[in-house]
């Protein structure tokens, strides 16, 4: 078996070490500082499966800036701002009280991104285009037209 230093493993690999030094030993308590940050979305993916799993019978601590992985991860979310704590709660409790609303994405061929978007607005007219960008579609409607929403997806 060959054997390599650490020191000379990628960003991701070394994320992915300190993962199983984590949990060696079966602590109570783990800590993970970014863990996923700078890992390709396969490892990303493989690494919240693995926290899921680590969950069970202890408690797992994680700081992120990724909101997807806070929310898929997390039973609470604390928001820090400026080094001090501006609100803790569920991912359902953050989104209803400061949430700006729901987002919809669709991966389109580049031709039928103008298409598509003419027929959201028609159906939703308060929506917005947040993003439009290589075949890419991100469309945005507020808490308050959520009967917009309902109706587009009965």
């Amino acid at each position: 078996m060959k054997k390599f230093p650490a020191k000379s493993f990628s960003g991701g690999m070394k994320r992915r070490l300190s993962m199983a030094i984590a949990c060696v030993g079966n602590p109570r308590v783990i800590l993970l500082d970014e863990p996923t940050t700078g890992m390709d979305p396969k490892n990303r993916r493989d690494i919240w499966v693995l926290i899921q799993k680590m969950k069970k019978g202890r408690s797992v601590i994680l700081t992120t800036h990724a909101m997807d992985e806070a929310d898929i991860l997390s039973d609470r979310i604390a928001v820090m701002s400026s080094g001090h704590l501006v609100c803790v709660g569920t991912s359902l409790y953050l989104k209803n009280n400061y949430g700006d609303g729901y987002r919809l994405s669709f991966i389109l061929d580049r031709q039928e991104v103008s298409k598509i978007t003419d027929k959201l607005l028609k159906l939703m007219p308060s929506g917005n285009v947040l993003d439009s960008s290589g075949g890419s579609l991100v469309f945005g409607i507020s808490h308050s037209k959520m009967d917009e929403l309902e109706a587009f997806l009965t």
